[in-house]
């Protein structure tokens, strides 16, 4: 859960990103789990959802969540607006302890950033193993005839296991 006040707004680095509202100095807490608004998932859970989500809403909750240690997060606030930056993140995350601290200060409009490698193991997978990001990475699903299947489900008709 945000423990600052922010905003949604189009990024510079990637489609929607969330922006501080106010100052923050260094070192300040601005994210940390909370059971009341984010929610944790085992795998069995995670790819159970996804298994019964459309295309589109598969690849929505694959965009806004991450796994650490095993488990799915998914933020149940603004924060899954972060966008990944590599050579300079706004924010930190100490692995394990699901708390995220200001980087450097920031000034009210400042674009909430992370280095998703730092915590993500989904970063530390083959693209496409996790992430369909190329109707490429997709097959032909028996059932619709359209390039939707993963071997898994048709994210266009639905259909399981042909």
């Amino acid at each position: 859960m945000l423990l600052i006040p922010t905003y949604i707004a189009p990024s510079k680095i990637h489609g929607m990103g969330v922006f501080t509202s106010i100052f923050v100095s260094k070192g300040t807490k601005i994210w940390e789990f909370n059971d009341d608004v984010d929610q944790k998932f085992s795998y069995d859970e995670y790819f159970g959802m996804l298994n019964n989500l459309t295309y589109d809403n598969c690849n929505k909750i694959k965009s806004w969540t991450y796994c650490e240690d095993g488990i799915w997060i998914l933020c149940g606030d603004n924060a899954k607006f972060f966008n990944h930056d590599e050579i300079n993140p706004s924010t930190y995350e100490k692995g394990g302890v699901m708390f995220t601290l200001a980087n450097h200060d920031l000034n009210p409009g400042d674009e909430l950033t992370c280095n998703y490698k730092d915590f993500d193991d989904n970063d530390k997978l083959v693209k496409g193993e996790l992430y369909l990001t190329k109707d490429e990475d997709l097959d032909i699903c028996e059932e619709c005839g359209e390039n939707a299947w993963d071997g898994r489900i048709c994210h266009s008709c639905g259909v399981k296991n042909i």
